[in-house]
């Protein structure tokens, strides 16, 4: 049975794995520099100097919103925009399957590259942790203290009143 605490620890875990993935697609696009955005795909009502602006700051916001989900800080509003992201991601890699490419060097930069197919499917499990987390973090959508000094050092975890009483 999935008790409160169980539900939480694995919430902050999909948390991590989530920002994790955000943070090394963000440093293979900024290692790799522009290189990275040559087959990542927009659909054509997308102007030109919007789909540049997106190359430009995507891998800051990947790398940003990573960062804010490994440390929890403003999590259920972090994870909504990682979800827009997502749904981003999974939008280029259907229009980059629809025009029979079969290389995704865009998704990890110089990290690797991924079939979009692949990375159709890690958009999918990326999608299923970002709602993970958004239904089993107990914080309210603009927290600012960071999921883990709000369980540990607080002992604000289910109730309990000590360090002791979380773990």
């Amino acid at each position: 049975m999935w008790t409160e605490k169980r539900r939480y620890w694995l919430g902050g875990l999909a948390m991590i794995l989530l920002g994790m993935t955000f943070i090394v697609a963000a440093m293979g696009k900024l290692v790799s520099g522009s290189t990275a955005f040559n087959l990542f795909a927009f659909p054509s009502f997308v102007p030109q100097v919007l789909a540049e602006a997106i190359y430009i700051s995507l891998p800051y916001i990947e790398f940003v919103v990573g960062g804010l989900l490994i440390l929890g800080i403003a999590v259920k509003f972090t994870v909504s925009l990682s979800a827009l992201l997502i749904i981003g991601f999974a939008v280029s890699n259907i229009l980059l399957i629809n025009l029979g490419i079969e290389d995704c060097a865009s998704c990890f930069g110089v990290m690797g590259s991924l079939a979009p197919t692949a990375a159709l499917f890690l958009d999918g499990i990326m999608a299923a942790l970002a709602m993970f987390v958004f239904f089993c973090y107990r914080g309210s959508f603009f927290n600012k203290t960071p999921w883990i000094l709000e369980t540990v050092h607080k002992g604000r975890g289910y109730g309990k009143s000590s360090y002791s009483e979380v773990f």
